[in-house]
């Protein structure tokens, strides 16, 4: 994801959330650009400042409508794996706090935005020796 959001808009309170989604299945004509709700963190999950996201079969297999037995509903945020920095805590959680650098896997899609919501027991932080591009390279 080449258009991110600094390291200051991702700590600050998200005023916007971009990202990539399709309302068809298709070829990459059919990703489109938009602004979607900003999530907040429930019990137990953290919201991510995106910082980078990984691109593998999955993604181009759902784009495309070739997953067959996985349900997606559409319009739809693709990715499902991505590196970032915790900008929101929820309730219960104890083991991260804003500023931690994460990835994940999502068991649902979502990662192709500015910011996403994700169970905190599904996130690992980020070695120290690896850059986002390839910690987001990394869960899947």
């Amino acid at each position: 994801m080449q258009d991110t959001l600094d390291q200051d808009e991702q700590l600050a309170q998200p005023r916007r959330n971009r990202a990539w989604r399709i309302h068809e299945f298709g070829g990459p004509e059919v990703l489109r650009r938009e602004q979607v709700p900003v999530p907040s963190a429930s019990p137990g999950q953290v919201v991510v400042g995106v910082k980078a996201v990984g691109i593998n079969q999955l993604d181009w297999k759902f784009r495309e409508g070739r997953v067959g037995g996985l349900p997606v509903r559409l319009p739809a945020t693709l990715g499902v794996e991505f590196a970032g920095v915790i900008t929101a805590v929820g309730d219960r959680v104890t083991s991260f706090q804003p500023g931690d650098q994460v990835m994940a896997h999502l068991y649902e899609l979502g990662a192709y935005a500015d910011f996403v919501a994700v169970a905190a027991q599904d996130l690992a932080r980020i070695p120290g020796r690896l850059s986002d591009i390839e910690a987001a390279a990394l869960p899947t």
